[in-house]
């Protein structure tokens, strides 16, 4: 390998005359192991009107690189007895930082509610262990990826509205947990599966995975938002997709991701994300322009009710929100039929509902106009009798 690089060197020193005749057989990847055991690849890069020797090494993740310098410590030549006790403890400590971080992303009560402090303790704690990382490992050649960080973590009792996770990785084999799939969710999420079930629509709409299954993402409430299925296949398609692919090529990826939503409703407007890969540079790991998805925007699309479920009507301010816009009833038709059902009587056609309504409702000195509106309005809307 020595003879190789200086070979290349010397050529590359000769100008770009030499690079054109060298590099279609330089672009070739050479892997090969060095004496401490790490796993690099060499290649000859073009650059400008020369060209660069590149030493890639294979990204390393953060436990397998502390369970293995803990081994090395006491063999390590370089180090007295001061320096391998005071890299020892880093080594404990680094693994503590991993712990803790672990236990922020997945806690074991999901449905507990998080410390209000808990995303800045992921940043503080994951800022920690990469500054131990630093020190254990000074001159980077083993490409330690920290331990992957998801803010907020995984957890119940909250609708997401941000997400943020860095430094995943596949290679050499996966430092997140395993995903899970949307049906393991056992929640509403904040009560939009209920009122998307009574508009009728629920089957085209899904729990969203804003974290995907593929890469570490829970069923919980901070990473599940409702999305028609449209919207889910298109980020799937054009986010995902490309993000899952980076990994494929052994590169660490992060991502960012937030909603917006319609009202005070529980149901989405609107939806960002970015991601890309990530790149070890000055013995440390930051995003890499050169590796990006592009970035995924939506609005989503109003919600249509397709019918009332008249018999099991309850007063709902975000559930009025959408039939008032969706369906020819008004808020005061809604709230009476919902205070009727909630008497125990239960509707069996529109007439009867209008019977109800003439007697109950509109007032004896209300206009024939007014009343034929308010009435018109019933057969204009479709009703569920169930």
């Amino acid at each position: 390998i020595d003879k190789l690089v200086g070979l290349i060197e010397k050529l590359v020193s000769f100008g770009k005359g030499v690079v054109e005749k060298i590099k279609g057989w330089l672009g070739i990847k050479k892997e090969f192991t060095s004496n401490a055991g790490n796993t690099h690849k060499m290649y000859f890069k073009e650059q400008g009107d020369s060209g660069q020797m590149i030493i890639e090494s294979d990204p390393v993740s953060v436990k397998t690189f502390l369970s293995n310098r803990k081994k090395e410590i006491p063999k390590d030549t370089s180090l007295d007895d001061a320096k391998k006790a005071d890299h020892s403890d880093k080594v404990t400590q680094a693994q503590d930082l991993v712990k803790k971080i672990e236990e922020l992303t997945y806690p074991a009560d999901r449905n507990a509610k998080p410390p209000e402090t808990a995303e800045l303790e992921i940043l503080e704690k994951s800022e920690a262990l990469i500054g131990l990382l630093k020190v254990l490992d000074p001159t980077g050649s083993n490409q330690v990826v920290p331990a992957p960080t998801f803010m907020p973590g995984f957890t119940n009792g909250a609708r997401a509205q941000f997400f943020e996770a860095k430094y995943l990785s596949d290679h050499p084999t996966k430092n997140y947990q395993h995903g899970e799939d949307a049906s393991k969710y056992k929640g509403d999420l904040s009560g939009a599966l209920t009122m998307l079930e009574k508009m009728g629509i629920q089957a085209k709409w899904v729990a969203f995975h804003i974290v995907n299954e593929n890469y570490g993402g829970k069923a919980t409430d901070s990473n599940l938002v409702p999305a028609p299925q449209y919207i889910n296949k298109d980020y799937r398609a054009q986010f995902e997709d490309k993000l899952k692919g980076i990994l494929v090529k052994k590169q660490p990826i992060w991502m960012k991701f937030t909603c917006s939503y319609r009202g005070s409703t529980s149901l989405l407007q609107s939806l960002s994300a970015t991601g890309g890969g990530m790149k070890f540079e000055s013995n440390q790991w930051i995003e890499d322009a050169a590796s990006v998805v592009p970035q995924y925007s939506a609005t989503v699309d109003e919600p249509v009710a397709e019918k009332i479920e008249v018999n099991s009507l309850v007063k709902d301010s975000d559930l009025w929100y959408f039939y008032e816009k969706e369906t020819a009833l008004e808020i005061a038709s809604l709230d009476f039929l919902a205070a009727e059902v909630k008497k125990g009587i239960r509707f069996k056609s529109k007439d009867d509902i209008k019977s109800h309504m003439e007697k109950f409702f509109i007032p004896a000195t209300t206009s024939k106009g007014r009343k034929t509106t308010i009435l018109g309005q019933v057969d204009k809307t479709n009703f569920s009798f169930a």
